[in-house]
């Protein structure tokens, strides 16, 4: 397979100082694959940061050369600090150059027709084209969230004595950081860093979803364990010191820490090792016990002889390095959490944690005195580095994130092609958004050119639909014309109707796309409420008391006393909510009788063409839902949320939502359920709590629901693992956690401005209270909510959601 990696920085191999990760990833690489490298460097300048010029020739099949940056005209460097730019980003300082730069790139991927691009460090993928011009694997290596690191900056600024103007560019630097990073991520279907931290916040705060942890190794054949001795006194801080937190670090550890360590044991030294040392870092070296080396041509020899390894950092993101190699070395470790970030490594069995000048003379002084304290730590730090920090598992990682088929396969495809119905629902806009972040070609149909689907702009292709409720067999047969014309590989229904529709000529719409659901026979015994409860019943799951009444059974004698003997207030219900019947897809009311007289009035009043009724008894307690996606009855994901607001205020549609853990009895009764139905695709598992404490089914929606997006924005991505199950030739990037981010928000404003105003009509002292008691829970944003149809990033859907809602007041009037 050819790969063409792209990268602003050199090659570095585990004997040099700096980051090794481009270089042993392409060592790596390099024993199965074809590699041509891009960079701004010659080869004799590669050689010399690798340190062998043939191991280099033997890992890289060819080197191209990218014009270096000139230096930015006096009006550049003003349009660069104007715009609060990072560094590395040229466009506004040379425009010409960014376009002459991605210019050869486009050429050198026309001429190398690599099978996957990989992007390494944010100032070369910059330039690389997206996904959507090449249709090419591509991946991009952020390594760190620098979005998280200015995060990290500002808040320090906040409890520091940083004048207000420096605070408040801080404060723009971190929006325009977030938006960078972003922007950045789009040129890849997979964006991926080196530890889960720095993907949850890129998640959480700069809105990339198509994120995936490739973390760090170590090059455990070239850092080999030595012979730990208790009675050195050698302190040892290893790092590039012009990178502003390890700067920080070493400034922190010369005048804090190592200060009060010398109190307490005076016979301690420190070395700082690293290349660039700026000038307050090399003063600190004026203290006769402190050593400021500069750049060293090995740092194991320093690693080998120091008592403990110290990583006082207090900002950054990513996984540290320097730690990996003084566990493999075989010293004890002591860190800050900050420092330890990233690695799965327990307090007191890996490493020593210490966050404040005390707490590093405390864990040195256990360091000393505590006999088989350093002797455990090295054991288990070694073992910790062997287990999981491989370089060949992270190279094999970084290929085999696309999927079933090998990329050689995947290059003369195109992305998967994805047909989303129902456009002018919410569900499908985060369907649509989902899908198009990751990398798939969306096309959307809707009833209506208003539709707010229509308008995202990850959106390639539109089409008019008729109504799926109104006239299901023309949809039908405009549907079959337009999988025939656009052959997409996934057909995804979104509302009850239309999912009604296509499952109603499933067997011939499957000739022309896959449809991911399970059997029509299957979705059918769910939507079936008397079939459902039956089965729910026999595996031992609680349901409501429930009478089937038949739409041609009379009302006899004996039926009359059994229903008399029902407990009222209680629940008339459709036995099947939707369906099919009469060129049409019928819908029929739910019916609240509070005495035996109102379901006496009812049958006076059935008519021949209404289906079979269950009467329910009215459950009192809270409900649940349970909202999972299964493959053949296994679990894949599951996710929770409670309602905090409803249009109407007095139960409806949810307007502003949480994150939380599933009930615990609605999961297991989930799981056990569509286990049983042999269930796969999406399933919305919806349960209320009955007067004994049990939570009793109330039905099953084998389609989306409305606050997908929160599912999604909390780290479960049902679009993208759901079209997953069923693309056999290619897979979009899987950007799932193993479990969701709980206490995430998701606000439809509309909706709340519609739940607002409800109240205003119904009662307007009492809603003005509301207001006044709720208005920050109403109207607050925040790091952890998020809204259902306002992206910043695409804003056309919520401009035109605002449009038809003025549109729908006017109507009103």
């Amino acid at each position: 397979m050819k790969i063409l990696i792209v990268s602003a920085n050199p090659l570095i191999s585990s004997q040099n100082p700096g980051s090794p990760r481009i270089g042993c990833l392409c060592r790596e690489l390099a024993k199965k694959h074809t590699l041509y490298f891009l960079s701004p460097f010659t080869e004799a300048e590669l050689a010399s940061a690798y340190g062998s010029a043939e191991e280099l020739r033997q890992m890289l099949a060819e080197v191209v050369q990218l014009p270096l940056a000139p230096q930015p005209s006096w009006l550049g460097a003003w349009a660069h600090r104007l715009m609060r730019t990072p560094r590395y980003i040229t466009w506004f300082s040379n425009p010409l150059y960014s376009l002459k730069v991605r210019v050869q790139i486009n050429a050198e991927i026309a001429r190398l027709k690599p099978d996957l691009i990989l992007g390494h460090s944010a100032g070369a993928i910059q330039y690389l084209p997206r996904t959507t011009q090449t249709n090419l694997p591509t991946v991009v290596d952020l390594v760190d969230s620098g979005a998280l690191l200015n995060s990290r900056n500002l808040s320090q600024a906040v409890t520091s004595s940083r004048s207000i103007f420096e605070r408040f560019v801080l404060t723009i630097d971190n929006f325009l950081f977030h938006y960078y990073e972003r922007w950045l991520a789009r040129r890849g279907q997979v964006c991926t860093y080196v530890t889960q931290g720095d993907c949850d916040y890129a998640r959480k705060y700069s809105g990339i979803n198509n994120v995936a942890v490739v973390g760090n190794g170590i090059d455990t054949s070239y850092f080999q364990p030595g012979s730990w001795c208790r009675t050195r006194r050698l302190l040892v801080f290893i790092g590039v010191m012009d990178y502003a937190p390890n700067r920080d670090a070493a400034l922190w550890l010369g005048r804090e820490i190592f200060p009060r360590l010398q109190q307490s044991c005076p016979d301690l030294t420190l070395a700082l090792v690293g290349m660039s040392p700026p000038a307050e870092v090399s003063a600190l070296g004026d203290n006769p016990a402190i050593t400021v080396t500069g750049t060293v041509p090995d740092v194991r020899p320093y690693l080998s002889e120091a008592f403990c390894f110290v990583c006082p950092m207090r900002l950054g993101a990513g996984l540290k390095n320097k730690i990996l190699q003084a566990l493999a070395v075989g010293i004890p470790v002591i860190s800050t959490r900050a420092g330890a970030d990233g690695l799965d490594m327990t307090p007191d069995v890996h490493y020593l944690e210490a966050n404040t000048p005390d707490e590093y003379q405390q864990q040195i002084t256990r360091l000393m005195n505590e006999p088989g304290l350093g002797e455990n730590l090295i054991r288990n730090g070694r073992e910790f580095v062997d287990r999981g920090f491989s370089w060949a598992s992270r190279a094999e990682e970084l290929v085999g994130m696309f999927g079933k088929r090998s990329l050689a396969q995947r290059s003369a495809a195109s992305n998967p092609r994805v047909l989303v119905l129902d456009a002018g629902a919410r569900p499908a806009l985060a369907v649509i958004r989902s899908l198009g972040r990751a990398g798939a070609e969306v096309i959307a149909a809707g009833e209506s050119v208003h539709d707010i689907g229509l308008k995202s702009k990850y959106v390639a292709g539109t089409f008019i639909s008729p109504s799926s409720s109104e006239k299901p067999t023309k949809f039908v047969a405009w549907l079959r014309g337009v999988l025939e014309q656009e052959k997409p590989d996934i057909l995804l229904p979104i509302t009850t109707a239309s999912t009604e529709a296509v499952l109603s000529a499933a067997e011939e719409l499957r000739r022309f796309s896959k449809i991911p659901f399970s059997a029509a026979e299957t979705i059918r015994q769910a939507n079936d409420k008397w079939a459902l409860y039956l089965t729910a019943r026999d595996i031992g799951i609680a349901v409501p008391d429930t009478e089937l009444i038949k739409n041609d059974s009379p009302l006899t004698s004996e039926a009359e006393q059994r229903l008399r003997g029902f407990t009222y207030p209680a629940v008339l219900k459709p036995r099947v909510s939707d369906y099919l019947s009469g060129g049409r897809i019928c819908k029929w009311p739910i019916i609240y009788p509070k005495t035996f007289s109102d379901v006496q009035n009812w049958f006076d009043r059935r008519t021949a063409d209404m289906p079979d009724y269950l009467l329910q008894e009215k459950l009192p307690g809270d409900g649940a839902g349970v909202f999972m996606l299964c493959q053949k009855g296994e679990e894949k994901l599951v996710f929770a949320h409670r309602r905090l607001l409803e249009k109407p205020p007095t139960g409806g549609v949810s307007v502003l939502s949480e994150s939380v853990d599933p009930d615990e009895q609605a999961l297991a009764a989930s799981r056990m359920l569509l286990k049983k139905l042999n269930w796969t695709g999406v399933a919305m598992v919806e349960f209320k709590r009955k007067a004994d404490g049990r939570m009793a089914l109330l039905e099953i929606n084998p389609r989306f629901w409305g606050s997908l997006q929160l599912a999604i924005r909390s780290g479960c991505d049902f679009p993208v693992d759901l079209c997953n199950l069923y693309l056999t030739d290619f897979m979009l990037p899987t950007t799932t956690l193993a479990k969701f981010e709980k206490g995430i928000r998701l606000r439809w404003v509309l909706g709340t401005v519609d739940h607002v105003l409800i109240r205003l009509k119904n009662d307007p002292l009492a809603a003005m209270r509301f207001i006044f008691e709720n208005g920050l829970q109403l109207f607050q944003s925040g790091k952890s909510t998020c809204h259902d149809v306002f992206d910043r990033s695409d804003w056309r859907p919520f401009k035109q959601e605002v449009i038809n809602y003025c549109r729908n007041l006017i109507g009103r009037k």
